[in-house]
């Protein structure tokens, strides 16, 4: 069975598709890059802001409507909970020793 040619470029028409799809993917990365540095600039940084809180009051009412959402956002806040209650008594301790100290 013969190779298929491109008879252009006189190499076989595979090479010339991973070709054409490296060229697309360095392109891509470029225009990754061209967007990387857009956003790090003070404009890029506002539309990050905005889009962030945009995904999180949607969140928040995708949870509102998800029995499972909710339980697990009950869950991680009692975790959250705990903690805040540990770090508040181990204050209160250091308190009272540097008081009695």
């Amino acid at each position: 069975m013969a190779v298929k040619t491109n008879p252009v470029t006189g190499k076989p028409e595979q090479a010339d598709k991973v070709i054409d799809e490296q060229i697309r993917n360095e392109q891509k990365m470029l225009e990754g890059m061209e967007v990387s540095e857009a956003l790090k600039s003070d404009e890029g940084s506002v539309f990050v802001k905005s889009i962030r809180n945009r995904l999180e009051k949607r969140i928040a009412v995708l949870i509102k409507g998800d029995q499972e959402c909710q339980a697990y956002r009950n869950i991680l806040g009692d975790i959250g909970n705990k903690l805040l209650l540990a770090e508040w008594a181990t204050n209160e301790i250091l308190k009272k020793d540097l008081r009695e100290g």
